[in-house]
Parts: structure tokens; sequence; C-alpha cells
């Protein structure tokens, strides 16, 4: 983080005592996140490190996120930046942007001149970058400063192109945005699309993904219309969902015909699932036929604000749903998700410019730990990024750079966040005032089964802006824990069957686990000749977070289903786990940026 205050500085080194991160406003609920880097320290070198790996069993502070030496990025797979000179084990991308004013200064004559030049002069530590074309806002005020985005000769429209005032993000700035179902502004939105086409650019390797936005009140160009905005253009521009999903429709046909056979690299910058606020049924409707038609035209999609990381928790046009049991499932056969196209989110809102939506600065660290991790169980492969997001958790952001774009045959690793939430029963695609929401998974499981039973742990205090949360439940529990009171002493896991079976396997797993009280807990795991395996850790009480490597030669992970492949058996007092990771260590995938 490049600017905190001078007391958020002093709070910040109070809680990264001893490698332990506290929430700032209930210091009683611990153990949250390590590696915060919240005082703003840069490595010498400018390099953002993985946790170190080591060949040998080990117990270390914090949370784990290293990887064996040899593995590399996957393609369509990156971290985004405006500005950031770190360099990252995996792939970073720069961003480009330009105004429709800087490609059109005069109706029907085009310059794309500016843009190739910022192609052409990429920095040298990134793989490509992200384009935005920003077309929909007519112009953006901040600190009573107004910038033109769209064409000066478009004023001469006024009449006949509606302007809309869409309320500002904390008073920080106000976008006055065009009504692009307007015949007039839509014709002239294709044409300089067209024109796009015809310079060439949609050909250059240098795009990696392509935001096609829409109208939103946000700079990101979210297909998003407040309710007060939403009432006044339906009444004074003819908005309604038959006229937003046809402009919307051919907008996404201009982009797929000036990509043609470069379609995956486009991400339609709208959820499935949001629209017009306010305004239920038809638009609804509408929003979900425009992502479907993105898909069908092979395109990808992004999404905004995963810093609120229990959204779309239930969308089935990003491939997320809760089962009856509060777990979330992923629909891998999801066109971005099963033929790795654009599939992108952002996770830049941290630091003092974000302490007006999120709350105290200190708070920052733990909802950026949250966020990441959701993103990679909703199988992102690009993540729009700042400094001071990075500036969260530096190893973990590192591991995120690895980790983005995996599929089940390429991943050097599976894991599974024992955590618990609740939301509302919508945001669950559930009936009630408030449904649990089960674990971050990846490709590793946890299940509740007699024996097995675990209660949630280790309670967290949530930011008040998590809107989709009833008001009383505004917690998290970061961990499980077994239950020996009621004769449930096991954690029980289960590895994806298409994850390498079979044995004897080389794997390396790590618990990250909290040090409360002083018994212990032993992994236990399938040898080939049945459930032999035994490694057992002695809790201290010294209530850290500790994180236990342990490396096998001879496993097996032969469970079908959700079959145990392997479970965690606490003994004396109860086991109270975090995060669970299982690392291949003889096969690392090796496939090129």
């Amino acid at each position: 983080m490049r600017a905190i205050t001078t007391a958020g500085i002093i709070v910040g080194c109070m809680l990264l005592l001893g490698s332990q991160l506290y929430a700032a406003d209930d210091t009683s609920n611990r153990r949250l996140v390590q590696s915060a880097n919240l005082t703003g320290g840069r490595p010498e070198d400018n390099r953002v490190r993985l946790t170190p790996w080591r060949k040998t069993d080990d117990t270390i502070e914090g949370w784990d996120w290293s990887l064996p030496p040899g593995v590399k990025p996957v393609p369509n797979s990156g971290l985004i930046f405006a500005r950031e000179k770190r360099t990252f084990p995996g792939n970073k991308l720069a961003n480009v942007s330009v105004f429709w004013r800087n490609v059109e200064p005069e109706e029907g004559k085009y310059d794309f001149s500016s843009l190739k030049k910022k192609l052409a002069s990429l920095p040298k530590d990134v793989i490509g970058c992200r384009f935005h074309f920003y077309a929909t806002t007519a112009y953006r005020t901040s600190n009573g400063r107004k910038q033109l985005i769209g064409p000066a000769w478009m004023e001469k429209y006024a009449k006949q192109i509606p302007l809309i005032d869409m309320t500002s993000m904390e008073g920080r700035f106000q976008l006055v945005n065009y009504a692009i179902w307007s015949p007039e502004y839509h014709k002239r939105y294709l044409r300089v699309i067209d024109a796009f086409a015809k310079s060439g650019i949609p050909g250059n390797k240098a795009l990696r993904i392509v935001y096609v936005g829409a109208i939103s009140k946000s700079w990101g160009e979210e297909m998003f219309i407040p309710p007060i905005p939403a009432q006044w253009a339906e009444k004074n521009t003819g908005l309604t969902p038959e006229r937003l999903e046809k402009c919307l429709n051919e907008r996404l046909d201009a982009w797929a015909k000036a990509f043609k056979g470069r379609e995956n690299v486009l991400a339609w910058v709208g959820a499935g699932g949001m629209g017009v606020a306010g305004k239920a049924g038809d638009y609804r409707k509408a929003a979900r036929n425009v992502i479907a038609h993105a898909y069908k035209l092979g395109m990808g999609q992004r999404c905004g604000f995963v810093e609120n990381y229990l959204y779309h928790l239930h969308n089935p046009a990003l491939g997320q749903s809760v089962d009856d049991r509060g777990y979330i499932l992923v629909d891998e056969t999801c066109p971005p998700i099963a033929n790795r196209r654009a599939f992108g989110d952002e996770n830049e809102e941290y630091g003092r410019h974000w302490v007006g939506r999120f709350g105290a600065i200190e708070t920052h660290a733990y909802r950026y730990h949250e966020s990441m991790i959701r993103s990679l169980q909703m199988r992102r492969n690009y993540l729009w990024m700042s400094g001071s997001s990075v500036d969260m958790d530096p190893p973990l952001t590192a591991y995120m750079s690895m980790a983005l774009g995996r599929n089940i045959n390429d991943s050097p690793d599976a894991f599974c966040y024992l955590r618990q939430s609740f939301v509302r029963g919508s945001a669950a695609g559930k009936k009630g005032k408030a449904v649990a929401i089960r674990n971050f998974e990846r490709w590793l499981v946890q299940r509740d089964r007699d024996g097995y039973r675990t209660q949630p742990a280790i309670k967290v205090p949530q930011h008040e802006s998590m809107w989709m949360v009833p008001k009383t439940h505004k917690f998290d529990y970061i961990a499980r824990r077994t239950d020996i009171a009621s004769k449930n002493s096991k954690i029980g896991f289960a590895l994806d069957d298409r994850f390498p079976g079979g044995g004897p396997r080389s794997a390396a797993i790590k618990v990250t686990y909290h040090d409360i009280g002083r018994g212990n807990w032993t992994l236990v795991y399938t040898k080939p000749t049945g459930w032999a395996g035994r490694r057992t850790i002695q809790c201290k009480d010294s209530k850290k977070v500790l994180t236990a490597t342990f490396h096998l030669t001879d496993a097996c992970f032969a469970g079908k289903g959700d079959a145990f492949d392997f479970y965690i058996e606490a003994a004396g007092e109860d086991a109270t786990i975090s995060f669970v990771r299982v690392i291949r260590t003889k096969r690392a995938p090796a496939t090129g940026r």
C-alpha cells in the first residue's frame, strides 16, 4: 500500500506482531490472515514471491502459498495492472484503454494511431494487456473537473441522444452516460466498432482480454442501472427490456465480427443476473439472454466486486450454484470455464480510498484474503488488481498469479477452505432469511457424515457493505473443528476423481490449523494396503495460525465420488482447521505463458 495514515501504520504494525493479524474492531476474534503488508514495505528487487517451497515435513507460522519448483503459469491467465513495477511468478498484463473521443475526433473520421502506439510500447515484463474501449460514458466529473469521454461532436445530437446522470461512488465521481438504446447513438457506436475491426487491431496478439462494456454507474461499464436513473430512463428515453436486449445483442454481434477467430478474448461485462435495479422479471430475463448470446458467440465474461466475496453464490451463468447442504458447486461445463475464454474479475478496492465503503483499513487484508480464494473457487483466469491490493498479502498474490486459469488436468494443487457464512436465501437460490454457505473448494471437498460432523469455528466480523448478508449475520467462520463430545472426532476430505488417483503417489498435503489447546490431531491417508498412513501434530496452545506440511510418497487417492481420500482425526481436544491443500510433487505442469 503506497499511502496510509500514520495511525494506520501504527495499528497495522501492532496487528502484525508475531505474524498474526487480528480484526481491528474485535481483537477477541483471532487468527485471521498472515503475511499482510499494511506498512507498505517493498522487496528490494521488486519481486513478489511465493512462500518458499520446502522438501521436508515442517510446520511454519501463517498460511503457506508455496508451489514446487518447475510449475509455470498457464496461457490465458494473469494479473492485470494499470501501474505496477513489481514482477510475479505468474503472468502479468498491462492495462490499455482508449476513449471514443480519441479514435473519432470528427464524425466519420477514425484515427487509431494512439492505440496502436500504446500496444507497440507495452512494458517488457508483461505478456500482453487488457483492453477497454470507453464509449458509453459521455463525460465524468470529479472534484469539479469535467473529463470528456465521448466525442465532442456528439453534443450536436443532444436532442436525439439523451444523457443519463448516474449516481456516484461514495461521492468520488459522477458519470453521465449515453442512453445506449437510442437509435442515433447505437448506429454510431456500431460504426466505430466496424472501423475498429478494419484497423487490424483485433488481430494483435497482445490483446489477451477485451472488455465489452454496457452501461453502469461505475467506471467499469458493468450492466447495471440504479433505481432512480432507471425510472427516469423509462419515462424519458424509451428504455424497455426489449430495447435494451436488442441493442446489447447487436453490440455483442459487432464485437464478435471484429474479433472473428479470436472471440475467446472478448469478455462481456455483465453477470446475467443483474440489469436494471428495482425492475424484476423482464429485465432479468433480458440480462440472462444477453449473456447467453455472448457465450453463443464464443465470448467470455467479466465481473466486478469480488471484494464482496459472497456475491454470485448462485449464478448458473457463471457456473455457480449452492446445493441443499449449503456447499458451493461449480459447473465446469459453463462455456468460459470449459473453453478457457476470457473469464475475469476485479479485486482492487483496498487502501485509504475505500475506507468509506469497506471500513477500517486494518480489516482490508482479511477481505482480500477471502476474495482471492473465492476468485479461484470460481475458476477465474484474469484478475484486475491495484498496488494496494497486492500489498494486502504479497505471497497470496504471487500464488494467485500461478493458480489462475487452471483446470483439473494442469493444476498443481487442489484445496478446501473450511469456512462458513450466512446469506439471504435469495442470494443462494434458496428460501429463508439466513442460509448457511459452507467452504470455498477447488477439486478438494470436505463433507459431514456420521463420525465426521464438524462445527464452524473462529468467528470473524464482516464489513457492513456485504449487502447479501442479513444484518443479524455480519460475520464469517474461517475454520471448522471436530466435535469429540458428540463422537465426531474426524474431518473427511475427498479429491475430485479426475485428480490423479490410484497409487502409490507422491504428494504434499498442507494443513493450515489453529493451535488451540494441547490435544493432537493426525492426518490419516490410504496406503496401497489400506488406511495405514498416519502423521501426527501435537498442539501447544500458542493461539497462532500454523501450517503443517506432510510429504507423502505412498498415498493412494482412490476414493470415488464423495468417498474420503484422507481425513484428520483429533485426540484429547478438538482440532480446528482452516485450509487444506493437496499438491502434486512429481508432475508439475509447465505449459508456458
